[in-house]
């Protein structure tokens, strides 16, 4: 079952400084050639622009991705997380860059979010 969150909730499971420990951890893992990482990549049609960034930790059994579009009314943000074993679609959230720098480190098991925050839904 896939979690939807809010930042708000994310901001609840994981202080900034985990989140750091969390992208150390991450860094390790790519640099032992452990984990992937898409770098950014744009398009541009005339009116805004669609920015899209990947990534997996197979260690985690955690692959996803961050999309935001950005027009003159300002940036939308979605983050998908998935199984790297199932392809399950494991949680998503609207907003929030604190989501996407913890969300494979603290939500490689979502039933594990949901206790910590009793907040299944939200996005």
């Amino acid at each position: 079952m896939a979690l939807f969150l809010t930042e708000q909730d994310v901001t609840a499971l994981l202080t900034m400084p985990d989140a750091l420990v969390c992208v150390e951890e991450a860094f390790r893992e790519q640099g032992r050639a452990a984990a992937q990482n898409l770098p950014r990549r744009r398009l541009r049609p005339p009116k805004g622009v669609l920015h899209l960034m990947a990534g997996a930790l197979p260690t985690l059994g955690v692959m996803g991705y961050k999309a935001y579009s950005t027009t003159r009314s300002g940036a939308k943000f979605h983050v998908m997380l998935y199984s790297t074993d199932t392809g399950e679609l494991l949680a998503a959230c609207r907003r929030g860059l604190h989501f996407v720098v913890a969300a494979p480190i603290t939500i490689s098991k979502p039933q594990d979010a949901v206790k910590k925050t009793g907040s299944p839904t939200g996005c």
